[in-house]
């Protein structure tokens, strides 16, 4: 008598075909979330405008320095 075989990696749950559905289904709305979503947040458009207009916006430089470096060495 032959074990029976389970699913994928002998974990419990639902046949891969359906585990594969819900995976697909929650693809598609986070595509929807992400598609909904605009590129531009007006407001926080608007008071960094204003901060920059009066004056009082500052720059972290060590975080801007620390952001560069590592953007640099990803790219190399």
């Amino acid at each position: 008598m032959s074990p029976k075989k389970k699913h994928s990696g002998d974990r419990p749950g639902p046949p891969p075909s359906r585990r594969e559905a819900g995976k697909a289904r929650l693809m598609e709305q986070a595509r929807k979330v992400v598609y909904q979503t605009p590129e531009v947040r007006p407001e926080k458009v608007a008071r960094l405008k204003e901060a920059i207009e009066q004056g009082t916006y500052e720059i972290d430089s060590e975080k801007l320095a620390d952001i560069l470096i590592k953007e640099w060495l990803i790219k190399r």
